[in-house]
């Protein structure tokens, strides 16, 4: 079996189509500069500390994200149903998320906006300006995030993980994300990672490397996804999975 953080991270790129960030909690912020360990991202540096300076679109409203392995994670509101389902909460209640399988994932993000860079070809020149001295070939440069009002990140270390939250105050409870500030870990067993936050999480994100030379110009080229091709925010055509030039 995968390790955890590849299996959280492709179950969230088939699912999302971004890359997402390990752990759950981790901070990730447009114009961050790393490299890609698989699809795990490690930042190195950051565009600002590399005098490259960028402007970003306006904030994308996108709403509510949320995932769960198929068939693997169980969400039970102790004697009033599931919360999925916006059941009314009462005071002080219990929720409890279960999971079938090791490495399974519950996600769930509230108030979710994208935010991209806009000029990605000035970007991209300023890059290739840089030469090889300043700028590594491995390296990616994170040219979007989705960040989240609120989050509920959990993922399984092992079959039967078990999660027990207790909610304090009363209201109608449509996501454990939404939930967020009111929510006690009660108990756990057999959990991997958990993120339960109000504090602006970043869980998803893309990014692009600067590829070609010798025979071919050098490019910025989306990388950590399948797809054959892909348009960037701002409407420059950019090719996936391009190689070097031999």
């Amino acid at each position: 079996m995968a390790a955890i953080h590849e299996q959280y991270v492709d179950e969230m790129r088939h699912q999302f189509g971004y890359l997402a960030a390990w752990l759950p909690g981790t901070s990730v912020a447009l114009g961050d500069v790393g490299v890609l360990d698989g699809r795990r991202f490690s930042a190195h540096t950051s565009l600002a500390a590399l005098g490259v300076g960028f402007t970003s679109q306006p904030a994308r409203t996108v709403s509510d994200l949320e995932y769960a392995s198929a068939g693997q994670v169980d969400v039970e509101w102790h004697g009033r149903g599931s919360l999925l389902s916006g059941v009314p909460v009462g005071v002080d209640g219990r929720v409890t998320v279960s999971f079938k399988r090791s490495h399974a994932t519950f996600f769930q993000a509230s108030g979710c906006a994208t935010r991209a860079i806009a000029d990605l070809p000035a970007v991209e020149q300023a890059l290739i300006d840089l030469g090889r001295v300043k700028w590594r070939r491995e390296w990616v440069v994170v040219t979007e995030v989705v960040k989240a009002q609120s989050a509920a990140v959990i993922v399984s270390s092992r079959s039967g993980g078990r999660l027990d939250l207790r909610l304090q105050g009363g209201g109608d409870g449509g996501s454990l994300a939404a939930l967020a500030s009111r929510l006690q870990v009660a108990s756990e067993a057999g959990i991997a990672a958990r993120v339960l936050t109000t504090s602006g999480l970043t869980p998803l994100f893309r990014v692009c490397q600067l590829r070609g030379g010798l025979v071919r110009r050098m490019t910025l080229v989306y990388r950590g996804q399948e797809e054959a091709s892909d348009a960037h925010p701002g409407g420059v055509d950019l090719a996936l999975g391009e190689v070097e030039s031999p």
